[in-house]
């Protein structure tokens, strides 16, 4: 699976000449556009965990509800489908 929104950074923990390091993934969130550290992937489109939980605790009458739709609804590679 190739992803284009991440961006991968690497901290050295203690000093340089220990030469460990860790690795540390940022992600774009469909939905705020902010990059995040967690969250969920469907397919190829990430969702950060605060986004993940406002849409499961929005009721399908409230209009926050119809933004997160339009969000998904735009990604067409969540149209496509998946073999």
């Amino acid at each position: 699976m190739f992803i284009q929104q991440g961006r991968i950074y690497f901290r050295y923990l203690g000093d340089t000449s220990t030469k460990l390091m860790e690795v540390i993934s940022l992600w774009k969130c469909s939905i705020c556009d902010d990059e995040q550290l967690e969250g969920i992937f469907i397919r190829t489109v990430f969702i950060c965990t605060g986004c993940e939980h406002n849409m499961i605790h929005t009721e399908p009458r409230e209009e926050k509800y119809q933004y997160y739709v339009q969000k998904l609804k735009n990604r067409s590679d969540l149209s496509t489908p998946f073999y």
